[in-house]
């Protein structure tokens, strides 16, 4: 037998096989397992179900990158409402700000999340719309002066770590610590107290130059 003729025959047989077991339709692996019927399960119509709220507790508090504030009442859900006490400290310890002075106002500032939507081309007032805001009712906004002290560290770690505050704080210390019942926002303009609202308008500042003209 010739052993060239053989190699031969053998490698055009390997080589028409490789050929033939080429498919070039492809099948994907797993469809039309469930399909439209989801295993023939039927919608369960004659059961209900129960669901309630429970609170889970108090959870700490102090130190967060974002804060709540305000009323909400979900039809499903309940009633949630959201506080927060703050402290105000001096920029520089022992500072001179002259003989029996007077605070004539305070100003609180609260960020909101926002988006500049368009810029008046007159007045370069801009339009802003505001993000993370529920509602659109008025809610009545209560300031008023805490005798509470905000530790920074925890005395009974050593003051080795941060000091915590707890949510079920607000009645039992935060709240028994007003230091005066008259409300501190008490201007005339409902705005600001009573018929508080979260307004989207941009907060322009003005200053009084030499010539008593107003500028922006």
């Amino acid at each position: 037998m010739n052993f060239s003729s053989f190699f031969k025959i053998l490698f055009v047989s390997l080589t028409l096989s490789f050929f033939t077991s080429c498919d070039k339709d492809f099948n994907e692996i797993g469809s039309d397992i469930i399909g439209d019927d989801h295993f023939g399960l039927d919608r369960d119509t004659s059961t209900s179900v129960i669901a309630f709220n429970q609170k889970l507790g108090a959870v700490q508090t102090n130190n967060l990158p974002i804060n709540s504030l305000g009323y909400y009442n979900n039809p499903v859900f309940g009633k949630t409402k959201a506080s927060f006490v703050t402290q105000l400290e001096l920029e520089v310890v022992n500072p001179a700000i002259g003989v029996n002075p007077v605070i004539k106002s305070v100003v609180l500032k609260v960020p909101y999340f926002s988006k500049k939507t368009a810029t008046d081309s007159g007045t370069g007032n801009g339009t802003y719309t505001l993000d993370s805001i529920y509602g659109a009712a008025k809610i009545k906004l209560e300031i008023y002066a805490s005798s509470y002290f905000l530790r920074d560290l925890d005395p009974t770690t050593g003051f080795a770590e941060e000091q915590p505050y707890y949510s079920s704080q607000s009645e039992n210390n935060f709240d028994n610590a007003i230091a005066d019942p008259i409300r501190l926002n008490n201007s005339t303009d409902p705005a600001q107290n009573d018929e508080f609202f979260f307004n989207p308008a941009e907060i322009v500042n003005f200053k009084t130059n030499a010539d008593t003209a107003l500028k922006k």
